[in-house]
């Protein structure tokens, strides 16, 4: 049986562990689950039922992962308020540090440019 290619394979670095290449492409709310359904599998041959299944269930969570991101809006900066020139510097400091105080003249674009930072996808590695 053979399964569908969506986007990364769900290759194994190691037979008793998934890929986290693999888990970082499904919704979050699945990869608890995926992994343990994985790590009960042990030492299974990739042909049982149950491996296919597992395999089945990655798949398809990694194809609602990837829809969702396709629905994802576009979010841009309006390039003619003043913010939009430390855009990138904003969304570092609020990255690295926990709080960050910012002052601007009144019409910089805080408001309504800050929210559109902040909602940008970024990848947060826990130190």
């Amino acid at each position: 049986m053979s399964l569908p290619e969506t986007g990364p394979s769900p290759l194994l670095l190691d037979r008793r562990r998934l890929d986290d290449a693999a888990l970082e492409q499904t919704l979050l709310s699945d990869r608890h689950t995926l992994r343990q359904a994985w790590q009960r599998l042990g030492d299974a041959p990739p042909g049982r039922r149950s491996s296919c299944l597992v395999r089945k269930r990655l798949a398809a969570s990694q194809a609602r992962f990837l829809a969702r991101q396709a629905r994802l809006p576009k979010i841009e900066v309006d390039t003619l308020l003043p913010i939009a020139a430390h855009a990138d510097e904003i969304i570092r400091l609020i990255q690295k540090e926990r709080v960050i105080v910012l002052a601007g003249e009144t019409g910089s674009g805080k408001t309504t440019q800050l929210p559109k930072l902040c909602s940008r996808p970024v990848v947060v590695w826990p130190a």
